[in-house]
C-alpha cells in the first residue's frame, strides 16, 4: 500500500492512505463516525442546544456523505463549502450560535481525523 503513494507525496499522500483505510475498513470507519457524534452531542447539550442522538446521527451521516462525495468529485473547494454548510446546519438545527456550531463541528472532525490517522499508522 505504501508503494502505491510513494512517488506522490506532494499529491495527497495522507489523503490516499486514509481513503484506502476507509475503503478496506468500512465498518470500523462507520463506527468511528458514529462515535464522533458523542463529542458533538455533549458539546451541544452543554451549550444549551436542542439535540437528540437520533437527529445528530441522521444529520451527521448525511453531511458526511455529502462532504465525501463533493470532495471526491469536485475537490478541496467543495470540502470547504461543505464545512461551512455543516456549521450552518448545526446552527439552525441545534439552535446554537454560529461560534458554538463551529466548536461542535471542529470537535467532531478533530476526533475523526486523529482516530483515523492513529488507525492508519497502527496498521488496523
Amino acid at each position: 500500500m505504501l508503494n502505491k503513494y510513494h512517488d506522490t507525496l506532494q499529491e495527497g499522500y495522507m489523503i490516499g492512505l486514509i481513503a484506502d483505510f476507509v475503503e478496506r475498513h468500512f465498518f470500523i470507519t462507520a463506527g468511528l463516525l458514529l462515535a464522533s457524534f458523542i463529542p458533538v452531542f455533549l458539546g451541544v447539550k452543554l451549550l444549551g442546544g436542542n439535540v437528540s442522538m437520533v437527529k445528530l446521527s441522521l444529520i451527521g451521516i448525511l453531511l458526511s456523505l455529502a462532504t465525501a462525495a463533493s470532495g471526491k468529485f469536485i475537490g478541496f473547494p467543495a470540502g470547504a463549502v461543505m464545512a461551512i454548510l455543516a456549521i450552518s446546519v448545526y446552527h439552525l438545527v441545534f439552535r446554537v450560535t454560529t461560534q458554538q456550531a463551529l466548536l461542535a463541528w471542529a470537535l467532531q472532525y478533530v476526533f475523526v481525523s486523529v482516530s483515523l490517522v492513529l488507525m492508519v499508522y497502527m496498521g488496523v
